[in-house]
């Protein structure tokens, strides 16, 4: 099993590329988005489960803190483990940016 974990911060155009290049080979997209940047500004969350139905996607919407953006990173990509119920200790999982 291949699950390919990412954050994601509006990039829909990018993230249907990857989708569209990876989905005969991954098992599992998880798919974090945070209600704010990592510099600590509020967001809208913009990901459109309708436009990206067809894919296995886990979609994890979070909240973040942090002191500082690092902080604020670090959290949004502990956010992802979220996603992986059920995913066996043998699968490759692999966290990269939708980019």
């Amino acid at each position: 099993m291949i699950v390919d974990c990412l954050m994601f911060a509006g990039e829909s155009d990018m993230l249907e590329c990857r989708l569209t290049e990876l989905e005969s080979r991954v098992d599992r997209f998880v798919i974090v988005e945070a209600t704010e940047t990592h510099q600590g500004t509020p967001r809208l969350l913009t990901f459109d489960v309708d436009r990206f139905g067809r894919w296995p996607i886990v979609y994890v919407p979070t909240t973040v803190s942090g002191v500082d953006a690092w902080a604020r990173e670090a959290a949004q990509r502990d956010a992802l483990i979220e996603g992986l119920d059920g995913v066996p200790d043998s699968a490759l999982v692999v966290v990269s940016d939708v980019d």
